[in-house]
């Protein structure tokens, strides 16, 4: 079965700061274990007041050590509120029951 994308976007809101993640999602032909990373290609871009701060941050599909699959990216940026070293920002999205049963 061929491969086809489809496009959503995801707003998170805290406090005054609003995360909107925009991803274009590659569906996995049928048949593809349930462990495997997903093909999708997620961006996150960052907002305050409306106004898109720091840089976007790509997340790239990952199969994290517990034997789980899902999404990691981090970067370092500024929100321009006069922080001198800026902020790290992580962001972990995990597919619930990706993990292999024991």
């Amino acid at each position: 079965m061929p491969s086809s994308t489809v496009s959503k976007s995801l707003k998170f809101k805290l406090g005054a700061a609003c995360i909107i993640c925009h991803m274009e999602e590659t569906t996995t032909p049928q048949g593809t274990p349930k462990n495997t990373a997903p093909e999708i290609n997620l961006i996150a871009k960052f907002f305050v007041d409306g106004k898109e701060v720091g840089i976007p941050l790509q997340l790239m599909a990952k199969n994290f050590s517990t034997g789980s699959v899902g999404f990691f990216g981090s970067n370092k940026f500024s929100i321009g509120d006069g922080s001198e070293k800026g902020y790290q920002v992580q962001i972990q999205m995990i597919k619930i029951g990706s993990k292999p049963a024991k």
